[in-house]
């Protein structure tokens, strides 16, 4: 095998940490220690043993002082030479035996530079034939992580799990000394636990012979072992060894080692100047120390070899590791094989290193290549040289990976769930039916089946699996901790090197995405601060070049998670990773007058909004709450929002309520709420109207039939679109959804837990209720004998009766009015205000009162107390003849009304012109004169601060400019 190909067959193994080392006699024999041929000589010439009577060069007057053909010993004569001295040794204990090999083996030399790179390519396992201790002296920090294994007993008495096993023993121990014939006849008796670690290694891992020679009897005992392993069980396919030799073998040699799986590595091929990139130390002088050496550098720093690997094949090996994921991770894709600076824009990679995009792109030009392929699973469009202005494309991005990510896309969960029964791709359907709440067991099966159906066959497959598998079955009620440790336990088990970098993202999934959302947020703040009211900074790049960094982050999440079976849809994790592209794609819309576009020209900030794709749709719909995006949207005062072209929002509204009302999952609520927030803030026709009221109706139909608490809960939505999306004529799509909320199922539930919103809405359309159904509600109203029941029922639906009617019958029934109630009727001018009427506003404070001080830490939702204070104010406000003195008991409750009890004494700096009151009080003709005077006081440094930031509020900017400061003071604030 070339050298090349044998490195990287290593540093596989390496990565995979299932390596062992072999290390012999050659290997020490650069710092000096004798070789073993050399010890057997020291034995023969003890013994006076010699192959002169069989030398047929002897003559009579032979040198034998200078010859070497006397020492030219076969194999056997290797083993029996010092069994021969140790029969005819009588000292005490054999002392002469093991005195003779100390001595001959002693060497005052420490370890050489290659048991230094032994110990840096940091193997599982080393197994040494050497008695010297030269490995386990290195000076390398890893020699510390290895147990020294000289005994069986050594393997009972320090459990680890990296050894330097003495195979043959060590010199400071003689009796442990493997040597003579008899000690390898019974090697395998006496050291039983030694040779079943071996042999049990010999399954799995890859070994690597260092310093042996091919007659060498150890490296034939390994072989003899392997081979009767291969023959035993049939195994044919295991890992490969490697044999190093400064020579090649001969090609029969060759072949017959390679029948044992055993690759021989001729270091003489080694090219010339690779022990010079190697740093090969002067202290190794031996030429095959210094290959073996440079072999060994090889493998510790790939870098060396690059020259001699092409490129495409460094890269496609890198991606290799990636196999296993439908989608890849951006931040797996650079980390697996880094292209010199890169940065991910949307959905392009743009290299800021020309080599490297040439390179790139020269692999991409064959579009069934392994690059293009993985390029296409990492969701990148185009790859972009940034001096560049035209980006380099790859074709079939983003496109959905079958026809479930469609169905999702458009919320036809309906057609989705019928497609699931044939659905071939297993993990899919174990994703999309989690989302479609369908029962744990059968989610349970789906995993089960798909690791049956499909075991996993890498470390990255290994973790997907358990991923999908903790995640699916996680609930509030099973945290499933179990799944959740045997998770982290194969995080932490990740092999060294070679898979570390492909599962960096599913790690920062299970972990946290801390270190990404920090990136984010500072991207974030750069962004809204190119956008903020009070920057007139001139720009150079794309005003969305912020935005860009951040889809990619976003969009890189979002189709891992889907596109790998992730089921993370109801999740916060993703909500939050996401929310920072969301607040950068509305923040484009902020109504600044001008910015600078990447030409350092003026434009209107109208032309930058950024339009809302399908995908982006998704997120706010999916991954936001109906109260963040409505926080988001007044943050970046949006008005209008823009949609990307031929995206179709209507339809898949309607998808939505369809799915809703089929399969009546908690989550998809906040949805169509979030959904009904985006529909009132785009500009839609008369069709898209009519089919938005229509999918809200059946969807209150579909409720009032089995689940009339459903509405209640998408209630904020359908009063959103009612409220906010108008129609020039009468809609019958809004009667039809009025009348249904009318529905004997429905209107009692809202009355109750959605009175205020609902009777709104309710009074605001009346005209637009069909006439049977007011007419049925007044027969209904006209026929009940509880008066208080008949108050109740006819204030919420009193917009059915004529004014005239109203002002009799709740000036009859005065007494059965809450003060709330009075309030509204008071304000619609349907009821007079008298005494008796003030009477009940005055009762109601003077039973909250009471009840306040009774519990002084006792609160209400609403507090009715500040409620009633706050209609009396308003009343007053609106020209009612209030008596402010009978409020004086009260006014320590609210400031506004201390204020209107007594304006004079009032300290103004505690004006807060952000409050709706406060402003009541301002525009008021009756008080302003009061604010104009104190005018020093109310404009304090906190709102001179949120004018300077531009985060003042619109009616706060009316007061300030329209009514506190005269147009000399304008300049000045």
């Amino acid at each position: 095998m070339d050298w090349v190909t044998a490195i990287k067959e290593i540093q596989k193994a390496q990565e995979d940490d299932r390596l062992v080392i072999f290390v012999g006699a050659g290997v020490s024999k650069n710092s000096g220690v004798p070789s073993w041929w050399e010890l057997i000589r020291n034995f023969g010439d003890e013994l006076g043993y010699s192959r002169c009577d069989t030398c047929q060069k002897k003559v009579a007057d032979c040198p034998k002082s200078d010859c070497k053909d006397r020492y030219e010993y076969t194999q056997e004569e290797f083993l029996r030479i010092p069994e021969y001295y140790f029969q005819q040794d009588a000292s005490e204990n054999h002392a002469d035996y093991f005195g003779l090999i100390q001595s001959a083996l002693h060497c005052e030399n420490g370890p050489n530079p290659i048991d230094d790179e032994i110990l840096s390519v940091f193997p599982r396992h080393i197994i040494t034939t050497n008695y010297d201790p030269l490995l386990e002296k290195s000076q390398s920090v890893n020699s510390l992580l290895y147990t020294v294994v000289a005994r069986d007993s050594d393997l009972l008495a320090e459990a680890n799990d990296r050894y330097i096993i003495k195979m043959h023993g060590d010199l400071d121990k003689p009796d442990t000394i493997v040597l003579k014939e008899s000690d390898y006849i019974k090697y395998e008796q006496e050291h039983p636990l030694i040779c079943t670690f071996i042999k049990s290694l010999l399954v799995n891992h890859t070994f690597i012979f260092l310093g042996y020679s091919l007659n060498d009897n150890n490296l034939n005992l390994i072989i003899g072992w392997i081979n009767y392993f291969r023959e035993l069980h049939g195994v044919k396919e295991r890992p490969a060894n490697f044999w190093l030799d400064s020579k090649p073998a001969t090609p029969f040699e060759e072949a017959r080692l390679e029948s044992r799986n055993i690759y021989v590595v001729d270091l003489s091929s080694l090219p010339a100047d690779l022990g010079e990139k190697a740093g090969v130390p002067s202290s190794i002088t031996n030429g095959t120390g210094r290959k073996l050496f440079t072999f060994l550098r090889c493998i510790t720093n790939p870098k060396i070899t690059y020259q001699h690997i092409p490129l495409e094949d460094r890269i496609v090996e890198k991606y290799q590791l990636l196999k296993s994921y439908s989608k890849i991770s951006h931040q797996d894709l650079i980390a697996v094989h880094p292209l010199g600076r890169t940065k991910f824009l949307d959905t392009e990679l743009i290299f800021y290193e020309k080599p490297w995009y040439e390179c790139i792109q020269k692999l991409l030009s064959d579009s069934h290549s392994v690059v293009s392929n993985v390029y296409r699973r990492a969701g990148i469009s185009a790859i972009h040289f940034y001096e560049s202005d035209s980006p380099f494309p790859v074709p079939d991005v983003y496109e959905p990976v079958d026809s479930l990510f469609q169905l999702y896309l458009d919320n036809n969960y309906s057609t989705l769930n019928a497609t699931l029964e044939t659905c071939k791709d297993l993990v899919q359907k174990m994703h999309y039916s989690h989302l479609l709440g369908k029962d744990k067991k059968h989610v349970e099966m789906l995993l089960s089946v798909i690791t049956k159906a499909n075991p996993p066959d890498d470390y990255v497959s290994v973790l997907l699996s358990k991923m999908r598998a903790r995640i699916a079955t996680l609930s509030y009620f099973e945290r499933q901790e179990n799944k959740t440790l045997e998770l982290q336990r194969a995080f932490n088990t990740s092999p060294p090197e070679r898979y570390k970098n492909a599962v960096s993202f599913l790690r920062m999934l299970f972990d946290s995405p801390a270190k990404n959302m920090q990136k984010m947020e500072d991207i974030l703040s750069k962004h809204e601060r190119r956008y903020a009211f009070d920057n007139r900074t001139t720009y150079f790049d794309h005003s969305y070049i912020g935005l860009w960094e951040l889809k990619a982050y976003a969009y890189d999440y979002y189709f891992f998670f889907k596109e790998n079976g992730i089921p993370l849809d109801y999740f916060s994790e993703p909500k939050e990773y996401f929310s920072y592209y969301l607040k950068a794609l509305l923040c484009s819309y902020s109504p600044e007058s001008k910015k600078m576009d990447f030409w350092g020209i003026g434009a209107h900030k109208e032309e930058h909004n950024y339009p809302i794709g399908e995908v982006d749709l998704d997120m706010l719909v999916k991954f936001t709450s109906p109260k963040t995006l409505k926080s988001w949207l007044k943050k970046y005062s949006v008005q209008k929002l823009k949609i990307e072209d031929g995206l179709d929002i209507t339809q898949k509204f309607v998808n939505l309520c369809a799915s809703l009302a089929h399969f009546r999952i908690r989550y998809w609520h906040e949805h169509i709420h979030c959904f009904a927030i985006i529909l009132c803030s785009v500009d839609l026709g008369k069709n898209s109207v009519c089919a938005i009221f229509r999918a809200l109706a059946n969807v209150v139909i579909e409720a009032s039939k089995s689940a009339p608490v459903m509405v209640e809960d998408v209630f904020d939505a359908i009063e959103l679109i009612v409220n906010h999306i108008s129609v020039k004529d009468v809609c019958a799509e809004r009667t039809l959804l009025l009348d249904a909320l009318l529905a004997d199922a429905i209107y009692p539930l809202l009355i109750d837990r959605k009175n205020s919103s609902f009777g709104r809405i309710i009074r605001k359309y009346a005209d637009e209720i069909s006439q049977d159904n007011r007419d049925q509600f007044k027969r209904h109203i006209d026929g009940i004998n509880d008066i208080t029941q008949k108050v109740k029922k006819l204030y919420f639906f009193r917009s059915f009766y004529s004014k005239e009617f109203c002002t009799t019958f709740f000036g009859e029934h005065l007494d059965h009015l809450s003060a709330e109630q009075s309030f509204n009727l008071l304000t619609e001018n349907i009821l007079p205000f008298d005494e008796k009427c003030w009477a009940k506003f005055i009762s109601t404070l003077e039973k909250q009162d009471a009840a306040r001080k009774a519990q002084p830490g006792m609160r209400t939702f609403p507090d009715w107390l500040i409620v009633t204070i706050e209609e009396c104010m308003i009343l007053k406000l609106l020209g009612f003849d209030i008596d402010l003195t009978s409020l004086e008991p009260y006014a320590h409750y609210s400031e506004h009304l201390s204020f209107m009890v007594n304006p004079e004494a009032f300290d103004y700096s505690q004006v807060n012109t952000e409050h709706y009151m406060w402003q009541n009080l301002i525009y008021s003709k009756e008080y302003q004169p009061y604010f104009v005077e104190h005018k020093s006081a109310v404009l304090s440094d906190d709102l001179r601060k949120s004018f300077d930031l531009g985060v003042a509020t619109e009616a706060q900017q009316k007061i300030v400019y329209g009514i506190l400061l005269s147009q000399d003071e304008l300049q000045r604030f």
